[in-house]
């Protein structure tokens, strides 16, 4: 008897379905399971949201090219690199497109090529700054991280006197703990000797520096003024200087009832003010900002371009506002100049495009030029008694005014 055979098609189904079903399965414990990637380091794939993680101790293995990772056409989003960690391998996330990496504070160096190709959104180091920076060897080819690299840890940092000017009392200048920048009176002394040091060509500060340089090159030159969210003068301080120019995270700032010059105290002999410090100049982030009492003077570009300033309470004490004060603090809505303030350089609120609300007061003469410069927003102005003169294009660009009462004082 002849057994019928069977179909050929019928065959070949089967074995489609048997090669599909382990290619399923391989699949499946690839991305369940992960593997190794290093001789006491792991990997695992959770598909549900796209998280790669490398978990173990040491060295990641290198890789030829980003083509034959263990990971290769898994659909990863996020990447996490356990604490025990201390080297990513050689191409091993390159062409990636990554919402997020997290680093851990053990890492010491990441190969080359290992972000080639990739697309980081954002990336965090369990560290501070300065250990990415001293402990953290980067290979070529890592843009892609270290571009968005941002440091979760606070540094902590500490001036003193005797680090600059050889000072045996080793008097604290300022210091960074837990994101909150503190300035000493001290400081303060140190800014007035670093001053008249200036204006004499035969006196300067020991090694070149002073306690402004300092600060400068420690928040700008070394950028950890990106981890200063908050700002404290304390009781004793009565300048600021330029110690939080720049700082475009600070969000909180703290003035004592001390402080009598935002900015410089400073004139040449024609009593012209010539402060170019601009203080709190470029804090994007800072919201609103109270003067105490017994400020005098807000020198020139004190709060320019802090584009999220909606309110800024000014003191009875004022006398002078400086140029560019308030320039393009475009979120500003109201602002009220007090009675005291009897001399204000131009263009003090030039580009404040959301002012809608202003109240000059009774002790300025003269509305300087480029005062109220493109305030789009602005729709009405009562100049007071007492004023004489305008200035030009004091009001040039308000757009949206319609309503200037002028009094019988102003003669230009």
């Amino acid at each position: 008897m002849v057994k019928a055979k069977r179909p050929a098609s019928a065959l070949w189904a089967a074995l489609l379905c048997l090669v599909l079903g382990l290619g399923v399965l391989t699949l499946s414990a690839r991305a369940d399971d992960g593997g190794s990637c290093g001789d006491s380091v792991s990997w695992s794939f959770t598909e549900a949201d796209g998280t790669l993680a490398i978990t173990g101790t040491g060295a990641m293995a290198d890789y030829a090219n980003s083509g034959v990772v263990p990971w290769f056409g898994l659909d990863v989003v996020t990447v996490t690199v356990s604490e025990g960690i201390t080297r990513v391998g050689n191409n091993a996330f390159g062409g990636l497109f990554l919402d997020n990496v997290l680093l851990p504070e053990s890492l010491t160096a990441i190969g080359r090529g290992a972000f080639d190709g990739t697309a980081v959104t954002e990336a965090h180091y369990a560290g501070n700054l300065k250990q990415w920076r001293e402990n953290v060897t980067v290979g070529a080819d890592n843009e892609a991280l270290t571009d968005v690299i941002q440091c979760d840890a606070y540094v902590t940092y500490y001036c003193y006197g005797d680090e600059l000017y050889g000072d045996s009392n080793g008097q604290l200048l300022y210091k960074l703990e837990n994101g909150v920048l503190t300035i000493t009176p001290y400081y303060n002394f140190q800014l007035e000797l670093d001053y008249l040091m200036e204006l004499d060509e035969e006196v300067s500060a020991p090694n070149g520096v002073n306690s402004q340089t300092a600060l400068n090159h420690f928040k700008d030159d070394l950028g950890y003024g990106d981890y200063i969210y908050a700002a404290v003068f304390e009781e004793g301080v009565w300048m600021t200087g330029d110690a939080c120019k720049g700082l475009r995270n600070l969000c909180s700032v703290t003035l004592p009832g001390s402080m009598r010059y935002v900015g410089w105290e400073s004139e040449d002999s024609n009593n012209t003010w010539f402060d170019t410090q601009y203080a709190f100049s470029g804090c994007t982030n800072l919201q609103s900002i109270v003067i105490p009492e017994g400020v005098l003077r807000i020198g020139w570009g004190a709060f320019e371009n802090c584009s999220a300033l909606t309110a800024a309470s000014l003191p009875s004490t004022l006398t002078g506002i400086g140029y560019n004060a308030f320039a393009y603090c475009t979120s500003l809505q109201s602002i009220a100049i007090p009675d005291s303030v009897t001399r204000s350089d131009s263009a003090i609120f030039t580009g404040c495009s959301a002012l809608t609300n202003v109240t000059i007061g009774s002790g300025l003469t003269d509305i300087p030029m480029w005062a109220f410069y493109e305030c789009s927003n602005l729709t009405s102005v009562t100049i007071p008694d007492g004023v004489t003169s305008i200035g030009n294009d004091a009001f040039s660009g308000c757009s949206s005014l319609t309503s200037v009462t002028i009094p019988t004082s102003v003669t230009s």
